[in-house]
């Protein structure tokens, strides 16, 4: 029986009578254009199985095609398929592992995705998603409201999404999870005690498992025994959502699953610390995913090269509006270092090393073995190193905006409201 909080959540989340029929007659309505071209269509994921939240405006409809079909052919089909059956509705041409097409149809939006017809093997990755579509969709019928709460207190705490914007649960990982467990509570109650290390196998499927021993969450696809359905969970969000989980079963209350709006001061926030801006235009033309994985490339690759010249990288942070700019955030123990650093020498057993860097260094001085010296810095200021930075190769996409970058330190920073807000909060 659900409590009184979880109920409470439900009638904000569940699905409205109206949103379902609405949905039910455009798959419909583009279903029949599908078979008229002489192709299987299906509905599959959340809105198949009736497990999406409301407001959600995600449609996928999967295309069958005979597995003996070419790669070349298969794809060309598809796409012309996907325009025409769009072809009132802005079709455009996105690329995954296949290319599919989109299109925003009353609202939604739509997804016309190609697959093989798969029984027995799986040629690429869309082709699981009819089969978990098959295995899940009795199976948690009697489960969707638990489906909806883990969705949703995982939306909540930005652990939502297979992406690498969030590298968090996917929502087939939630129904997977919630069949295994059990029900939403069930979940959390397990989660609160899971180790750095998790391998939940559903159907008891593999004996092995070393496979995966590299990522933290471990959950084995219950239609494809050689995947793990949650690669994409990074150990910063399995630890996030243990913590969670640990909160929430000592405090169960709605603000875990609707937080209410934090008012930041951030001038106060950030008082005394280092940070430092790179902002650019986001890359015209790229989805998303892209942009994401781009960014985060550039960030660990900004706060490396600063560690390497003597900056100590406190955190480094990237964010995007997927729209007009994106941003890294470094932030250091200062912005700018001394003239000149402590340079080790060799030990003064090694006679020919010694006479050479003392040739070099005529004002060093002895530590017990050790041989010191001060080098001067070539850069002090950290806006100058990451300015020499931004002119060296960088991630494809993003290579054009940021050779255009502004670099803002100081009490400038807090003009970038947008994502400093992200920032404090994440």
């Amino acid at each position: 029986m659900m409590s009184t909080l979880f109920e409470e959540v439900l009638k904000k989340i569940r699905p409205k009578a109206t949103e379902v029929e609405k949905a039910r007659q455009i798959s419909d309505l583009l279903c029949s254009g599908i078979l008229l071209e002489g192709f299987e269509p299906v509905v599959v994921g959340s809105r198949s199985r009736g497990t999406f939240i409301s407001g959600s405006r995600d449609l996928d409809i999967f295309v069958y095609f005979p597995e003996t079909m070419a790669r070349n052919e298969f794809e060309a089909k598809s796409i012309q398929l996907g325009k025409r059956v769009l072809k009132k509705h802005n079709p455009t041409v996105h690329y995954a592992e296949h290319p599919y097409v989109k299109g925003n149809v009353e609202g939604l939006d739509v997804e016309i995705v190609p697959c093989y017809h798969m029984k027995d093997k799986i040629i690429s990755a869309v082709d699981r998603s009819p089969l978990h579509d098959e295995y899940l969709k009795d199976k948690i019928a009697k489960k969707r409201d638990d489906v909806l709460l883990l969705k949703q207190f995982l939306r909540n705490n930005n652990l939502y999404g297979a992406n690498t914007k969030t590298h968090g649960f996917s929502g087939v990982l939630c129904e997977v999870l919630v069949l295994h467990y059990g029900s939403f509570l069930n979940v959390i109650t397990a989660a609160q005690g899971w180790k750095s290390k998790v391998i939940i196998d559903h159907e008891k499927t593999r004996d092995r498992y070393l496979k995966f021993e590299n990522e933290p969450l471990v959950v084995i696809d219950p239609v494809d025994k050689e995947r793990n359905m949650a690669s994409a969970v990074s150990m910063q969000s399995l630890a996030k959502f243990v913590m969670m989980s640990q909160q929430f079963m000592k405090n169960q209350n709605i603000e875990f699953f609707f937080r209410k709006p934090e008012k930041i001061d951030l001038k106060k926030a950030l008082a005394g610390r280092h940070i430092t801006i790179v902002k650019f235009s986001y890359p015209t033309g790229v989805i998303e995913e892209i942009v994401w994985g781009q960014l985060e490339r550039l960030s660990g690759y900004f706060a490396k090269q600063l560690e390497i010249q003597d900056f100590r990288v406190y955190r480094n942070f990237h964010y995007t509006d997927e729209q007009k700019n994106c941003w890294v955030v470094l932030e250091t123990d200062t912005t700018k270092l001394s003239k000149f650093k402590k340079h080790r020498g060799p030990r003064v057993f090694d006679d020919e090393h010694v006479k050479n860097f003392i040739a070099r260094n005529p004002n060093y001085w002895l530590e017990n073995e050790v041989l010191f010296a001060w080098k001067k810095r070539d850069k002090q200021k950290i806006e100058d190193l990451i300015s020499e930075l931004l002119l060296t190769p960088t991630p494809s996409h993003l290579s054009g905006p940021v050779k255009k970058a502004k670099i803002i330190t100081g009490n400038d920073v807090l003009k970038e409201k947008a994502v400093l807000e992200q920032y404090v909060i994440s």
